[in-house]
């Protein structure tokens, strides 16, 4: 690639300018808007900022400006991070897509936990009637070998 021309190269284009000059109409046609300018895009200019009301004093005051509390930055492990609502009151936004899940899925649990709650509650009946099962047939066990006992005493003893 060559960055300058040689002198034969200027003649040569010469030759090539056998076309007729450009010609431009003297006045372009003009073009009027149908949509008028409206006042929507008509901003007022901002009106200037009063100059600063000095009280004498240079300093700045505690009271002037409000004073911002620093706390340590926690390093999470794991990469997750859990988010905990603020108990100053901060409004949460969540989108409406998950509220929706997360609340069919509270409804789910809390069925689940019911369902539980009622088999537990079965199980812990049965286990009282087996309870009470056992403990009688304990008592019975416990009356026949005292009668069985008391039988070999009075055969023997004799």
């Amino acid at each position: 690639m060559r960055f300058f021309r040689k002198k034969e190269d200027k003649e040569e284009s010469e030759e090539h300018n056998d076309l007729p000059p450009l010609k431009f109409p003297s006045e372009f046609p003009r073009y009027e808007s149908e949509i008028g300018l409206s006042d929507e895009f008509h901003h007022p200019s901002p009106k200037p900022t009063p100059p600063p009301v000095s009280n004498g004093s240079s300093k700045l005051s505690e009271e002037d400006h409000p004073s911002f509390s620093t706390r340590p930055m926690t390093h999470q492990l794991g990469g997750h991070s859990k988010r905990q609502a603020e108990p100053n009151g901060k409004t949460l936004f969540v989108k409406i897509d998950n509220y929706k899940e997360a609340m069919r899925t509270m409804d789910k649990v809390k069925s689940k936990l019911a369902d539980t709650e009622k088999v537990l509650n079965r199980l812990r009946d049965i286990k009282q009637e087996e309870d009470r099962e056992l403990s009688s047939w304990h008592d019975e066990f416990e009356d026949l070998k005292e009668k069985l006992l008391s039988i070999d005493r009075e055969l023997f003893e004799e």
